[in-house]
């Protein structure tokens, strides 16, 4: 009987509800046939607003991380680490950029999962002396794994031996609520859905629902999720008010499962 390959995952799971957390917790769970999976979790933020932000308990965090990554490696012998770089912001690289310095060297390959994409972007825009860390230390993994060919060529940036693109990484949820039973409606529905960053249009979506409001046509915007900082929250919040859109623009905040799924119908 051929023995499985065994890979050690480092990574999120939720909290907090984020699509890469999400799809590393599809991938934990997973059965598969040649392929025996082991984990170790990270929980650095239990919830959005603490991404990104250094706080002490994080340091002691990512030495557990470190030193049972190296324990989980001889005690199963697993010779292959997949991790997930994190995307374009600096707290999270120089956290990656620690944990990847001391683990890597234990391994015979890496693959990198680069779902939250862009590191490379942020390397470019680094000082000189972490672009020369950040590309030793990420520098030449076995594999690497993109959602998108317009995404960042991170793969191509780190000089990976191959580079395979895999669409999405979660199921599709769909098929447990088809067939759709929809009801003609004159109100027309928006709805975003996912993490609140200003940089993702939510002031623009206002901007657009004041001029339908203007225009006397019907609609409902729903805006499921966290803010990405209180902040923005308040400040998207009041332009709201300021519209007079408080009947028409919802944000009920973060929804998982079926609570989520019937916000699409």
């Amino acid at each position: 009987m051929r023995n499985k390959v065994k890979v050690l995952v480092v990574g999120q799971t939720p909290p907090p509800f984020l699509g890469q957390a999400m799809m590393i917790d599809r991938l934990v769970k997973g059965k598969f046939e040649n392929v025996s999976i082991f984990h170790v979790r990270m929980a650095f933020s239990d919830n959005l607003q603490a991404i990104g932000k250094f706080k002490f308990k994080k340091l002691t965090h990512l030495l557990y991380v470190v030193l049972k990554t190296i324990q989980m490696r001889f005690k199963h012998n697993v010779s292959i680490l997949y991790y997930p770089p994190s995307g374009p912001h600096r707290v999270p690289l120089m956290r990656d950029l620690m944990i990847l310095f001391c683990i890597r060297p234990f391994f015979k390959k890496t693959i990198f999962h680069y779902r939250a994409a862009g590191v490379s972007q942020l390397l470019e825009r680094s000082t000189p002396v972490i672009r020369f860390l950040g590309k030793k230390i990420y520098n030449h993994p076995h594999g690497a794994i993109q959602q998108s060919i317009l995404n960042p060529a991170d793969g191509k940036y780190f000089h990976a031996r191959k580079t395979f693109i895999i669409k999405n990484g979660l199921e599709d949820a769909a098929a447990k609520y088809l067939p759709l039973e929809r009801h003609p409606s004159a109100t027309l529905k928006i709805l975003f859905v996912g993490a609140m960053y200003k940089e993702r249009g939510i002031l623009v979506l206002l901007e657009a629902a004041k001029l339908l409001k203007e225009s006397g046509i019907p609609f409902r915007a729903v805006c499921v999720g966290d803010f990405a900082t209180p902040a923005f929250g308040v400040e998207a919040k009041e332009q709201c008010r300021a519209y007079g859109l408080r009947e028409q623009f919802l944000f009920p905040g973060s929804k998982i499962g079926d609570a989520k799924w019937h916000e699409y119908l």
